[in-house]
């Protein structure tokens, strides 16, 4: 992919999943996206992290994951 693309990205941790969002930015500010993934994870309970290795894990997984749908397009 370009470097000049303006893409956006996002990760939410949750309590019973990673989520990970790709978009891009287009110069009228119309935001695109481009891929989305989601993977569970058991991490975290009610916001509190208990277990930081299997966070880390998963946000690995879900980036690794889009970084594989975006190259594929």
């Amino acid at each position: 992919m370009s470097q000049d693309m303006n893409l956006i990205a996002a990760v939410d941790i949750g309590s019973a999943k990673v989520a990970a969002a790709v978009g891009r930015k287009h110069p009228d500010g119309q935001v695109e996206v481009l891929g989305l993934e989601s993977v569970k994870c058991d991490g975290m309970k009610r916001g509190v992290v208990f277990n930081v290795e299997e966070i880390v894990n998963a946000v690995s997984r879900v980036v690794s994951s889009l970084e594989q749908r975006l190259n594929k397009n």
